[in-house]
């Protein structure tokens, strides 16, 4: 599975796929990419001067939440009875590691960790509910799903395993 494969139909076509296969690769969710480079095409030769540079691939710039919308967050996790937050992979991505450590080590929230967002937040923490999972679920009345996704894993936040009244950032 890949988010892009291709096959370059000549020796000048090549730069065009790469551009494309990087970008492909680091926007979004980042994901693996295939290039099919055949004997012909890698042993090819093009006059220098028909050769194309492209521009170099800039990551996309970091979204940024209007204050509204973040004060909106803030104070519903404030008013919150029992909130959790959900830590997922998308924090690594996203190199947010210590964003969200610090986040955690200030609010005092309990967290999860999904499966693949094992150890951006040490299961040793204070604030790690892992050891009462269901319960967490179940009572949650605000839940802050961070780089994680409400797949099969996270019963699709439905009840049973998770409150019927959640609501979730």
């Amino acid at each position: 599975m890949t988010k892009y494969a291709a096959r370059p139909n000549s020796v000048a076509h090549i730069p065009v796929v790469v551009e494309r296969a990087v970008r492909m690769s680091i926007y979004g969710a980042p994901g693996p990419v295939y290039i099919d480079l055949p004997q012909d095409l890698l042993q090819g030769k093009v006059p220098v001067s028909s050769v194309s540079y492209l521009p170099k691939v800039e990551p996309l710039p970091a979204l940024v939440l209007p204050s509204k919308t973040v004060e909106q967050v803030l104070k519903m996790l404030q008013q919150a009875k029992s909130p959790l937050v959900i830590v997922g992979k998308g924090v690594a991505y996203a190199d947010a590691e210590g964003e969200m450590r610090n986040f955690i080590s200030k609010s005092k929230i309990p967290f999860l960790a999904s499966p693949m967002g094992k150890g951006v937040v040490s299961d040793a923490d204070e604030n790690s509910a892992n050891r009462a999972r269901t319960y967490v679920l179940q009572n949650a009345d605000v839940i802050f799903l961070c780089g994680a996704r409400l797949n099969w894993i996270m019963h699709f936040g439905l009840p049973p395993r998770f409150h019927p009244d959640v609501k979730i950032i």
